[in-house]
């Protein structure tokens, strides 16, 4: 790869997709505390889903 190159690829922000994991990331973390630290991936998965949004069983054990 050319110098160019990488500093090009290095200047661009994040992909669409690295944001909107960061955003469910974040909606994890934020359901996680408001229960009490109690909040497990199940419980998390199904309150996503009723809010119309998918969850990613590999990060939902992470967050």
């Amino acid at each position: 790869m050319s110098r160019f190159g990488y500093r090009a690829w290095q200047a661009t922000g994040p992909s669409a997709r690295q944001a909107a994991d960061a955003a469910l990331r974040d909606d994890i973390r934020a359901r996680h505390t408001i229960h009490r630290q109690r909040y497990e991936a199940p419980r998390s998965r199904a309150g996503l889903a009723r809010r119309g949004q998918q969850g990613q069983q590999r990060m939902e054990g992470r967050a």
